[in-house]
């Protein structure tokens, strides 16, 4: 028999542990320990590739219609919402979120995240666009598509929720 115990770090990020029970040496004859983890790379650096952002300090969670609203979002959700901290970065750095099952024209949504005072602020439209992953700009979105939202942040800058210097802690979510 197995023990199986699972821990959910995010929405798609999860640690699976499994143990084997001695009582079965005939099929486990050691009794084995063993840890797997499956993770989804939803979040890139498109100006460093080379550089790989930790998935233990991103993760994507629901963000309730409600508390969308009364963080300050105008609109209807679209979307998870998307905390990434990344480490060692430039002044203004580009973050690619993928993302997956949003719809509708480009440019009837906005991009939204959280600043410092803990509400939801509009992020400007130089500061962040959608694409696909070839970067091409889509007129209309379809759910089936896989996406990219790049976004500029800047260290220390609005949207920044890091004290650290050379840090990037981000927050956005899409709305409609």
């Amino acid at each position: 028999m197995f023990r199986i115990w699972k821990l959910v770090c995010g929405s798609i990020s999860c640690l699976i542990l499994r143990q084997a029970r001695l009582h079965l040496p005939w099929i486990f004859p050691t009794g084995y320990l063993e840890l797997l983890r499956l993770q989804d790379r939803f979040v890139y650096l498109p100006e460093m590739p080379y550089r790989k952002v930790d998935l233990d300090q991103a993760m994507r969670n629901v963000l309730s219609q409600e508390k969308f609203a009364a963080d300050g979002g105008q609109g209807d959700v679209e979307g998870w919402l998307n905390t990434i901290t990344i480490e060692n970065v430039h002044p203004n750095t580009t973050v690619a979120i993928r993302m997956k099952g949003i719809s509708g024209e480009t440019g009837s949504l906005k991009l939204y995240a959280y600043g410092t005072d803990g509400t939801l602020k509009e992020v400007p439209a130089e500061k962040w666009h959608i694409q696909t992953e070839d970067g091409e700009t889509p007129d209309m979105l379809s759910e089936d598509v896989l996406y990219e939202v790049h976004m500029t942040v800047e260290d220390g800058g609005d949207f920044d929720l890091s004290e650290t210097e050379k840090e990037i802690k981000i927050s956005a979510v899409l709305g409609a």
